[in-house]
C-alpha cells in the first residue's frame, strides 16, 4: 500500500470506530504529551460513554476528520559535552559534529569513543536493549568513587532550531532524539538474532500507535477503580451460607434488587417473637427432657382450667339472678307471714274428713275472698250467715269453721318454712364461696406463677366477690339487698392461658421427634441471618451499587483492550511499511552481495507496535545466528539497519559505532558509499 493510499484507508476505518474511541483519537491530535488533566478528562469521557457519568459528565465528541500528526522533524546532533561521571571520560571535553554531511570520529583504542556512542545509544533510537552506563570504576582517573553515572549535554538542531538537551545518561530516550538511529555491535546482534521494533512508522499511523498507548492508560485508571470498588466487600462474618440471607450476601451480584434485600432484611414483630420462642424451645430441649416438661405444662393447664371452674362457680353463687331469687323469697315470706297471721285469727277447731283437699282449699279461699274486709271468716257470732251456704250458723258450726281455718293456716306456715329453707340454702352457698375465697387466691398464685396480667385480673375478681358476698349476707332478709358489682370474670383469659400451655406442651413433645430439632435450628438460623442482614443493609445496598458500577467499568475496560486495535495497525503497517521494508532489504542485501542465503523479514504486532525480525527460509526453524558467520551476520544486520533508514519518513541523523567490523573490503566499500548517500 502506497503511503497516499494509507491516509484514505485509515480515514475510512476511523468512521467505524465507536464515538468514545473516535473522541480519544481526536484528543491525541491536539496533545503532544498526555498530561494528568488530559488523562482524567479522557477517563471521564469514556465512563460517560459507558453509562458512568461522574459529577461532571463528559460527552463523547468524535473526531471531525482524520488529522495526521506533523511531519517528522529533521533532527541533527551537533555536539556532546560536559560528561560528568561517565566511564573514564575526562570532564570538560566536547565532541562536535558537522551540521551537514558525514562526521567520522577517530581515536585510539580506549580513548572513549564507545562511551560517547553509548550515551547516544541510550538517548536515541536503538534496536538493542538499553545499555547500562557506568561511572568510572577504576581506582584512578576522573570522577573516582561516584556511586552511579552522571549527566551529559547533547546539542541538537531540530528543523534548524538549536537546543541543548540535559540528560541523566541512564534515563529513557529523550523525545527530541527519537528520530536519530544508532547502530553498534549490540544492535547488530539484535538485528541478526532477535527482533526489533519498527519506529519509523508513517505519520498517519503514529497517531494510532499513540491511541493504543492512550487507551492502555485509560484502561489502567478504570481497572484501578474497579479493583478498588471490588475490594470494598460486605462483611460476611456470622452469616450461614446455607440461609437465604447468607447466600445473598455471599454471592451478591449487580442484578440483586433493593426490594429483594428489603424483603429479607425486614423482620416483623411476630417473626422476632417467633425467634425468641424457638430459642427457648431449643434451650429447653438441650437442658431438660421435653416430654417431662410437656407433662408439667399439661398439669399446669389442668390446674388453670380447674381454677376457672372455681371462679365460675363463685361467680354463679353471686350472680344477679341469685340476688333476684333472694328478693323474691323475701317478698313471698312477707306475704306468707301476713296470710299466716290472718288465718291464725280466724282458725276454727271444726274439722271433717278430707276437708283439706285442694278443692276445699280453693273453696276456702273463695269464702275468704267473698267476705273480704267487711266481715270476719270464720264468723265469731252465733247465728251469723255462712258465706258458703248462706245459713245461720250455730256455735258448733262456727267451731268447725275455725278448725278448718287452723288447718289452712298450717299449710301457710309450711310454705313459709320452705321459703326460709330456700333462702338459707342460697345464703349457705354464698357463705361457702366466701370461705373458699382465700384458698382460691392461693391456688391462683401457684397456677399463674407470675403471669401478671392474669394474676391481677383474678385478684380483682376475688376481691369484688368477697365484697359482694358480704353485702348480700348483711342484707339477705331485706326487701333491698346491698350487692356491690363483680369485677370482670377472667374465665376466658384463663381458658386461653391453659390452651397456650397445652400448645407449648405439644411443641415440646414434637421436639422429641428425630427431625424436629434440626428444623428448628434451621429456622433460627434463617431468622438470625435476616436480622444480621438488616443490620448490614446499608453496606449491602452500597455493595450492589458498587457491583453495578464495576460491571460497567469492566465493560469499558473490555472495550479498551488494544488487541484488535494493534491487529488493525499491524495490517496497515504490513501494507504501508513492512512491505516497503522487505523490498528495501532485498536491495540492500543484493548490494552487499548477500544473495546466497534466503533471508526474509518476519513481523508481529504487540501493543500497537510492529516488531520485526530477520528469518532464514529453511526446511526447519533455526536462528539466523546459528547459521551465519560473524561477517555474514554483520552484513545482514547492516542491510536491515540501512533498509530501515531508507524507508523512514523523517530526516533524523544516524550514528554508527564501528559498523564495518568483520566485513570484507568489497562490502566495506558499499557501506562507505551507502553512508555517504545518507
Amino acid at each position: 500500500m502506497a503511503l497516499p493510499d494509507l491516509q484514505g484507508a485509515l480515514w475510512a476505518w476511523v468512521q467505524s470506530l465507536p464515538p468514545w474511541q473516535s473522541d480519544v483519537l481526536r484528543r491525541l491530535t491536539s496533545l503532544d504529551d498526555v498530561t494528568e488533566d488530559a488523562l482524567a478528562d479522557a477517563v471521564s469521557m469514556v465512563l460517560t460513554a459507558f453509562g458512568l457519568p461522574g459529577a461532571s459528565p463528559v460527552p463523547a465528541e468524535p473526531i471531525p476528520a482524520l488529522v495526521a500528526s506533523a511531519v517528522h522533524r529533521a533532527t541533527q546532533i551537533l555536539a556532546l559535552s560536559d560528561f560528568v561521571a561517565v566511564a573514564s571520560v575526562e570532564s570538560g571535553q566536547r565532541l562536535d559534529f558537522g551540521a551537514l554531511g558525514l562526521s567520522i570520529v577517530f581515536g585510539e583504542t580506549g580513548s572513549g569513543k564507545s562511551s560517547y556512542a553509548r550515551v547516544l545509544r541510550r538517548a536515541c533510537r536503538s534496536s538493542a536493549k538499553p545499555v547500562d552506563i557506568l561511572p568510572n570504576v577504576l581506582k584512578t582517573g576522573t570522577s573516582v568513587g561516584s556511586a552511579k553515572a552522571g549527566t551529559a549535554k547533547i546539542e541538537v538542531s531540530i528543523d534548524g532550531t538549536v537546543a541543548v538537551v540535559d540528560r541523566d545518561v541512564n534515563a529513557p530516550p529523550s523525545a527530541e532524539l527519537t528520530e536519530v538511529s544508532v547502530f553498534d555491535t549490540d544492535c547488530a546482534n539484535v538485528y541478526a538474532e532477535g527482533e526489533s521494533e519498527i519506529t519509523y512508522t508513517p505519520s498517519s499511523l503514529r497517531l494510532f500507535e499513540r491511541l493504543v498507548g492512550f487507551q492502555v492508560q485509560i484502561k489502567k485508571r478504570i481497572d484501578e477503580e474497579a479493583a478498588r470498588l471490588d475490594g470494598e466487600r460486605v462483611p460476611t462474618e456470622g452469616f450461614d451460607p446455607s440461609t437465604r440471607a447468607g447466600a445473598l450476601v455471599g454471592a451478591l451480584t449487580e442484578n440483586v434488587s433493593t426490594a429483594t434485600v428489603d424483603a429479607l432484611a425486614d423482620v416483623s414483630d411476630a417473626e422476632r417473637s417467633r425467634l425468641g420462642e424457638l430459642r427457648t424451645q431449643i434451650a429447653s430441649f438441650k437442658a431438660t427432657d421435653p416430654v417431662n416438661l410437656a407433662t408439667q405444662l399439661d398439669r399446669r393447664a389442668g390446674a388453670a382450667e380447674q381454677l376457672s371452674e372455681e371462679l365460675e362457680a363463685l361467680g354463679e353463687s353471686l350472680h344477679p339472678r341469685v340476688v333476684g331469687e333472694l328478693l323474691a323469697l323475701n317478698v313471698r315470706a312477707t306475704e306468707l307471714s301476713v296470710q299466716s297471721a290472718a288465718l291464725s285469727a280466724a282458725l276454727s277447731k271444726a274439722s271433717a274428713p278430707e276437708i283439706g283437699t285442694s278443692a276445699w282449699r280453693s273453696f276456702w279461699q273463695a269464702a275468704h275472698a267473698y267476705v273480704g274486709k267487711h266481715d270476719s271468716f270464720p264468723p265469731t257470732v252465733s247465728g251469723a250467715l255462712c258465706p258458703l251456704c248462706q245459713q245461720a250458723l250455730l256455735s258448733e258450726a262456727i267451731a268447725r269453721l275455725r278448725s278448718l281455718e287452723e288447718f289452712f293456716r298450717g299449710e301457710v306456715e309450711k310454705a313459709l318454712g320452705e321459703v326460709n329453707a330456700n333462702r338459707e340454702s342460697i345464703l349457705d352457698t354464698i357463705t361457702k364461696g366466701a370461705n373458699a375465697n382465700s384458698s382460691i387466691r392461693a391456688h391462683a398464685g401457684v397456677v399463674l406463677n407470675g403471669e401478671s396480667s392474669l394474676d391481677g385480673a383474678v385478684a380483682n375478681f376475688l376481691e369484688s366477690a368477697a365484697l359482694r358476698a358480704s353485702g348480700i349476707q348483711s342484707s339477705a332478709s331485706a326487701t333491698k339487698i346491698e350487692a356491690p358489682p363483680l369485677a370482670p370474670e377472667p374465665i376466658t383469659s384463663l381458658h386461653a392461658f391453659a390452651a397456650e400451655l397445652r400448645r407449648k406442651a405439644r411443641e415440646l413433645r414434637a421436639l422429641a421427634a428425630p427431625d424436629t430439632l434440626p428444623k428448628l435450628v434451621r429456622e433460627v438460623a434463617e431468622l438470625e441471618d435476616r436480622l444480621r442482614l438488616g443490620e448490614r443493609r446499608t453496606a449491602v445496598l452500597k455493595r450492589i451499587t458498587s457491583l453495578q458500577r464495576i460491571s460497567k467499568l469492566r465493560a469499558a475496560s473490555s472495550a479498551l483492550v488494544t488487541t484488535g486495535l494493534s491487529r488493525k495497525i499491524g495490517e496497515f503497517t504490513e501494507g504501508a511499511v513492512t512491505a516497503q521494508l522487505r523490498a528495501r532489504l532485498a536491495r540492500e542485501l543484493e548490494a552487499l552481495r548477500f544473495t546466497h542465503l534466503p533471508v526474509a523479514i518476519g513481523a508481529r504486532g504487540a501493543k500497537g507496535k510492529t516488531r520485526v525480525s530477520l528469518q532464514l527460509e529453511t526446511t526447519r526453524r533455526v536462528d539466523v545466528g546459528d547459521v551465519l558467520s560473524e561477517g555474514e551476520r554483520r552484513a545482514v544486520a547492516l542491510a536491515f539497519f540501512l533498509a530501515e533508514v531508507a524507508v523512514a519518513e523523517h530526516g533524523g541523523g544516524i550514528v554508527l559505532d564501528d559498523p564495518v567490523s568483520s566485513l570484507d573490503h568489497a562490502r566495506r566499500s558499499y557501506v562507505a558509499q551507502r553512508l555517504i548517500e545518507e
